[in-house]
């Protein structure tokens, strides 16, 4: 009989844990939410920004062109950080984390600066200083990918999340110089 209480006790005590865990899970998913959203809302406005003012030293016509291609690219980077929202917990663990972290913010970023990058790409090379900004984009997003995983690990934010992330941007990446390097 003892036997019988001892076991019904320990059911008991792993449903109260799995409760536990998916009440938390909905709430940092809520919270993961919020910020895909504040993400999204920052990407597109600072698109909007830079193109505005690319159209002062390029045509408007290369700026709108410029503009749509970033924002097709951001796009499917928001698609692709939405749907893998669920996968952000640290390796081996199932407790999702309600925030991206460091390391998957400066990876988001790095995105954003490949979008803009590839932006470039189906327009005219421009005759200003602005024929350095695809450089210097790319550039910047690899000093990023340079410290994203090493941020990730030294705030134990290392997650599955940031792990696809990472290699979906690093192909993402080597596309765009490839084919803007075509381009030019």
């Amino acid at each position: 009989m003892v036997k019988r209480e001892r076991t019904t006790h320990f059911q008991n005590r792993y449903m109260e844990n799995q409760q536990l865990t998916a009440r938390h899970n909905q709430f940092a998913h809520q919270q993961l939410q919020n910020k895909w959203v504040i993400f999204v809302v920052l990407a597109v406005l600072s698109t909007l920004g830079s193109a505005a003012a690319i159209s002062a030293l390029w045509s408007t016509e290369n700026a709108f062109r410029w503009g749509l291609i970033s924002g097709i690219v951001l796009f499917y980077q928001f698609i692709f950080l939405h749907r893998r929202l669920t996968t952000n917990h640290r390796l081996g663990e199932v407790d999702l984390l309600p925030t991206f972290g460091m390391g998957n913010a400066l990876t988001m970023l790095r995105g954003v600066f490949f979008a803009w990058t590839a932006g470039f790409l189906f327009s005219p090379r421009p005759d200003t200083f602005l024929a350095w900004a695809p450089a210097v984009l790319y550039t910047t997003a690899i000093i990023l990918d340079l410290v994203d995983g090493y941020a990730a690990r030294v705030g134990n934010h290392t997650t599955e999340l940031g792990t696809a992330l990472d290699t979906e941007l690093d192909a993402l990446g080597l596309l765009v110089a490839i084919s803007l390097a075509v381009w030019y």
